[in-house]
C-alpha cells in the first residue's frame, strides 16, 4: 500500500437561521474530518484496485451514530448491555440528567437548546426509568427532531406524561381498560397521529402503547407483535429527525442474553439503532474516466491505464447539517504488455508448423500450457502469453491467430454420364482451388472430353497446398439416365389475402437438364392449378426421359401458407355519463372470416375518467392484429332542480333540506349555509346547492315567508262603575304570536 499525503479541504459550513422574538438563533453544522485516506497501488493493467477512506463527524467515527442515554435505568438490563456490551461500538454514552441538563445551560429559547444537543448527540433515548427531567419538555423534544436528531421514547404512559408541558401539543388523556382493549382516549393526542398517518394503528391499554396493525415497510425493523413491538414514525413537523416509540410488554426490559420477549426487545433497539446509523453521514468517491461509489472502500476491477489519476472522497455530514470535506489519493498503473514474434508465416499448410516467441520477461505462460519462451506450434489456434516482470506485474499478449489450411480436396465431378453416345460429351469439374493442372494440359476448374480415357487433376488452394485427384475413367456408350442440371427448393405459396384461396403453379418451365444424347420430355405431377391445403405440403415429381426410355426425378414440396393479419376494425371511442359495457369488435380475415376480439382489460366501466381497451385479433394462424378503443365515463348532467314551495308560518317556520334527481348520483341532498329556522316577520331566501360529486351543480332557491295576519283575541271588559268617581284599570288582550297585548 503506498502511503499518499491527505488532502483535506474544507469546503463550507452550513448556518440555518431561525429567528425566534425577535433574535437570530444560528445552527451550525459539526465539520466531518478524514482520518485516513489512500489506495493499494501501483496496481498492474488488469489487476484489481481499492480504495480506502475514514473519517469522522465531530469526532465520532463516520460509520455510527453519536448516542446518550439518559437517566438511571433502576435495574433495567438493556441499557447497561447496549451501552456496554460492544453490539453496536461508536460513540454511545450513559449520562444523567445532570449531565443532559448541562448541554444546553444558559440557553433560552427551544431552537437553541435543541441546536446544542444536536452538535453532541444524533440519537437521545429515554426509558420509563429515566427520572423526571423538568429541563424535557414537549416542545424542545420538537424543536430537537427539527434538527434532524432523532429520540426512542418508551411508550410507557407514565414517560409519556413527562412530556406533558402544558401546551397545545402535550399528550393528555385518560387511562383506563386492560391490555386485551383499547380504552385508552388520547384527547389532545400528538405526535402519535404521525404514527396512525403512516400506517399504524394502535392505542393506548393499561398504561401502554398497543399496536394492532403495521405497514410491511415497517417489518425490517421489527422483531416481534403486538405490545412487544418497536414502532418508528416521522414527525409530521420536523425535518429528518425520527421518534421512535417502543410498546414493550413492559418497557425496556430487555436482555441481550434472554430468550422470549426480552430477547426480542433487546433486539427491536438494535434494529432501530442500525436503522439511525444507516442514516447518519457517508462517505462518497468520484475519479478518472467516470468513476463514482457511494461505498468507503470500493473497488475497481480489470483496470487500465484510463483508471491512473487523481481519486476525491467526500465525508458528509447527512443528518447535522449537510456540510463536508473532500481528500485525494493519486492511483498509479503499471502496464506490461508483451509481444510476440513468428518465424513465418503462420498460415500454415497441414503437417507444417512455425515457432512464436515472447518479448523479454522473468517468467512466461502460454495459452496452451508451455512455459518456455518460444514454443513450436502445429494446430491452429489464437496463440497467447502472460509474460511476469521482475516488479511482479504480468500482462497478456494480443493473441497471435495460426491457421493450418487442409490440403484441397481434388476431386472430379462430372455434370453428367461419363458414359455416352459418340456424340455426347461430359465436363469434368474440380473442387474450388487456385490453381488447376488436367493430365490434358488444361488449367481450367473445368474440362469437357468427347473421348474415352482416365482423367485427372492436380489443385492448389491459396496457402499453396496442393492434391491430385483420383482418375475418372470415361466411357463412350448410351447408357446413361438423363440428369437434372437445376434443384427446384421447397416451396412456400402465400394464401391470397382476398379469397384466402391457392393453386399449384408451373415448375416444368425454368427446369434445365442434360443426357449424353439428348432429352425427350419434362413431366410435373400433380399438374399446374391443382387447389393447395393451407398448411398441409404437397408433394410434386418432375421427370425427365431421354430418346432411349432412360428417366431421372426431383421431388420437392409445395405448401400454402395464410401470412395476412385480421383487417383492423375502426373503434369509434365508447362514451357515457355513468357506466357502459363494451361489446368485442370483430376484425375481418381472408381466411378466418370474422375474428373476435379479445382483450386483458375490464369491458364494464363505472367510475368517472378515460380508459383505453386493448383489443387482439388473431386468426388462428399467427397472425394477430391490434387495435385500441377509449371508453370516456363523464358525467356533464347536473342535478334535476326540485320545485321548492315557500316555507310559511305566522310566528317562525324551519325547512325541511330538500334533495334533487341526479342521473348518475341518484337522490342528491341539499346544502346550504344559510340558517333552516326562522322567527322574524319578513320573507328569507334559502339558497340550495345541489353536487352530484362529477363537478356538476345545480342551485335553486327556497322563501321562508313569516307573516302573522291574526289580531289579538279581544278580552270581555265589565263596565267601570263608581258612585263618586271611577278609574279603568288597562286590559290585555292574548295574541297567537306577540302573547299578551296591552291595551291603549
Amino acid at each position: 500500500m503506498k502511503n499518499f499525503s491527505l488532502l483535506i479541504k474544507l469546503l463550507f459550513t452550513l448556518f440555518l437561521g431561525i429567528f425566534i422574538s425577535g433574535s437570530v438563533i444560528a445552527q451550525t453544522c459539526t465539520t466531518p474530518v478524514f482520518t485516513s485516506i489512500g489506495n493499494s497501488g501501483p496496481v498492474c493493467q488488469g489487476g484489481t484496485l481499492s480504495l480506502n477512506a475514514a473519517g469522522t463527524v465531530g469526532g465520532v467515527s463516520s460509520g455510527f451514530i453519536r448516542m446518550a442515554g439518559i437517566g438511571a435505568n433502576q435495574g433495567d438490563r438493556s441499557f447497561d448491555q447496549v451501552f456496554s456490551s460492544g453490539d453496536r461500538a461508536g460513540s454511545i454514552a450513559r449520562i444523567t440528567n445532570a449531565q443532559f441538563d448541562a448541554v444546553f445551560a444558559g440557553l433560552t429559547t427551544d431552537a437553541a437548546r435543541a441546536a446544542a444537543i444536536k452538535a453532541k448527540y444524533d440519537v437521545l433515548m429515554f426509558t420509563w426509568a429515566s427520572p423526571t427531567d423538568v429541563g424535557l419538555t414537549w416542545s424542545l423534544v420538537t424543536a430537537y427532531l427539527s434538527t434532524g436528531g432523532s429520540i426512542f421514547l418508551d411508550g410507557d404512559y407514565a414517560n409519556v406524561l413527562r412530556l406533558n408541558d402544558g401546551t397545545p401539543n402535550s399528550i393528555v388523556g385518560v387511562s383506563a381498560g386492560t391490555t386485551a382493549g383499547c380504552n385508552y382516549t388520547l384527547v389532545n393526542p400528538a405526535p402519535f397521529p404521525a404514527l396512525v398517518a403512516n400506517g399504524v394503528n394502535g392505542c393506548f391499554a393499561n398504561d401502554h402503547l398497543y399496536v394492532s396493525s403495521f405497514p410491511t415497510w415497517m417489518k425490517a425493523y421489527i422483531t416481534a407483535a403486538g405490545r412487544n413491538l418497536a414502532v418508528a414514525g416521522i414527525y409530521p413537523g420536523g425535518n429528518q429527525g425520527r421518534l421512535i416509540v417502543q410498546g414493550p410488554d413492559q418497557d425496556y426490559h430487555a436482555d441481550r442474553t434472554g430468550s422470549g420477549t426480552a430477547l426480542n426487545q433487546y433486539k427491536m433497539i438494535l434494529n432501530q439503532i442500525d436503522f439511525l446509523k444507516a442514516n447518519q453521514s457517508g462517505i462518497t468517491w468520484t475519479g478518472p474516466n467516470g468513476f463514482t461509489s457511494n461505498d468507503a472502500n470500493p473497488f475497481i476491477t480489470n483496470v487500465t491505464a484510463a483508471n491512473a489519476g487523481v481519486y476525491t472522497a467526500t465525508l458528509t455530514n447527512i443528518t447535522g447539517g449537510g456540510c463536508f470535506v473532500t481528500a485525494t489519493t493519486t492511483v498509479e498503473v503499471t502496464s506490461t504488455i508483451p509481444t510476440i514474434t513468428a518465424s513465418g508465416s503462420t498460415n500454415l499448410c497441414t503437417g507444417g508448423s512455425v515457432t512464436l516467441t515472447s518479448s523479454s520477461g522473468s517468467t512466461y505462460h502460454w495459452s496452451n500450457g508451455a512455459t518456455t519462451k518460444s514454443i513450436t506450434v502445429n494446430t491452429a489456434g489464437n496463440y497467447t502469453v502472460t509474460v511476469t516482470n521482475t516488479g511482479g506485474c504480468s500482462g497478456v499478449s494480443a493473441a497471435t491467430a495460426v491457421t493450418v489450411n487442409p490440403l484441397p480436396v481434388a476431386s472430379i465431378t462430372a455434370d453428367g454420364p461419363t458414359t455416352f453416345c459418340p456424340s455426347g460429351s461430359v465436363t469434368l469439374t474440380t473442387s474450388p482451388a487456385a490453381s488447376y493442372l488436367w493430365t490434358t494440359g488444361d488449367s481450367t476448374r473445368s474440362i469437357t472430353v468427347h473421348t474415352a480415357g482416365n482423367y485427372q487433376v492436380t489443385v492448389k488452394n491459396l496457402s499453396g497446398c496442393s492434391a491430385t485427384s483420383s482418375a475418372t475413367s470415361v466411357t463412350v456408350q448410351d447408357t446413361q439416365n438423363p440428369v437434372f442440371t437445376s434443384t427446384q427448393a421447397n416451396a412456400i405459396v402465400t394464401l391470397d389475402a382476398i379469397s384466402g384461396t391457392a393453386v399449384l403453379g408451373d415448375y416444368v418451365t425454368g427446369v434445365t437438364a442434360t443426357d449424353d444424347c439428348s432429352i425427350s420430355t419434362i413431366t410435373q405431377f400433380p399438374l399446374a392449378g391443382t387447389p393447395l391445403v393451407v398448411n398441409e405440403p404437397l408433394t410434386v415429381t418432375l421427370t425427365i426421359t431421354d430418346p432411349t426410355g432412360n428417366s431421372s426425378t426431383q421431388s420437392f414440396t409445395v405448401t400454402a401458407a395464410d401470412k395476412t393479419a385480421p383487417v383492423v376494425p375502426v373503434l369509434a371511442d365508447i362514451s357515457a355519463e355513468c357506466s357502459t359495457l363494451a361489446t368485442a369488435p370483430t376484425a375481418t380475415d381472408n381466411l378466418a372470416g370474422n375474428v373476435v376480439g379479445t382483450t386483458t382489460d375490464p369491458l364494464s366501466y363505472s367510475v368517472q375518467g378515460s380508459y383505453v381497451i386493448h383489443w387482439s385479433f388473431d386468426d388462428g394462424n399467427g397472425n394477430v392484429s391490434t387495435a385500441t378503443q377509449n371508453v370516456i365515463i363523464k358525467d356533464v348532467t347536473a342535478p334535476i332542480l326540485p320545485v321548492l314551495a315557500d316555507v310559511t308560518g305566522e310566528c317562525s317556520a324551519t325547512a325541511i333540506v330538500p334533495t334533487a334527481l341526479d342521473n348518475c348520483a341518484g337522490l342528491v341532498t341539499g346544502v346550504t349555509s344559510d340558517a333552516l329556522s326562522y322567527t322574524t316577520q319578513g320573507i328569507h331566501a334559502i339558497r340550495w346547492k345541489f353536487d352530484d360529486g362529477n363537478g356538476n351543480v345545480s342551485l335553486v332557491t327556497q322563501n321562508v315567508v313569516i307573516k302573522d295576519i291574526t289580531a289579538p283575541i279581544l278580552p270581555v271588559l265589565a263596565d267601570v262603575t263608581g258612585e263618586c268617581s271611577a278609574t279603568a284599570i288597562v286590559p290585555t288582550a292574548l295574541d297567537n304570536c306577540a302573547g299578551l297585548v296591552t291595551g291603549v
